[in-house]
């Protein structure tokens, strides 16, 4: 196995399925037609072709959608603390601390009292 294998970084599963869930449910104005096709494909059988399309469609463009996160995060111009945060094994906890990390650099805001 060449070098540049065991150096890539491995996108944690859990996250690319749970992107894959929120791109679906992103994508509801396609799935909710789609669903009602397949029900009413139970009797019309062309609906039911139109709403497999629409399904596979929907999956299509929820994985490109992923496959594009994948890219962005191990190309994109983040900082290295956020790629190291992403790439480990317990990824929520490190992104979870970044993120409060980063808000408390901001500062509270104050109030208007």
């Amino acid at each position: 196995m060449s070098k540049d294998k065991k150096d890539k970084k491995r996108y944690p599963a859990s996250l690319f399925i749970s992107g894959l869930f929120l791109s679906l449910l992103r994508l509801f104005w396609i799935l909710i037609p789609a669903i009602v096709l397949l029900v009413i494909g139970l009797f019309v059988k062309i609906c039911l072709f139109i709403g497999g399309g629409l399904i596979a469609l929907a999956l299509t463009l929820a994985l490109i959608d992923q496959i594009r996160m994948i890219y962005f995060v191990r190309h994109g111009n983040m900082p290295g603390k956020w790629q190291d945060a992403i790439f480990s094994k317990n990824w929520k906890e490190n992104v979870i601390a970044l993120t409060e990390e980063k808000i408390n650099e901001s500062g509270k805001p104050e109030d208007d009292q």
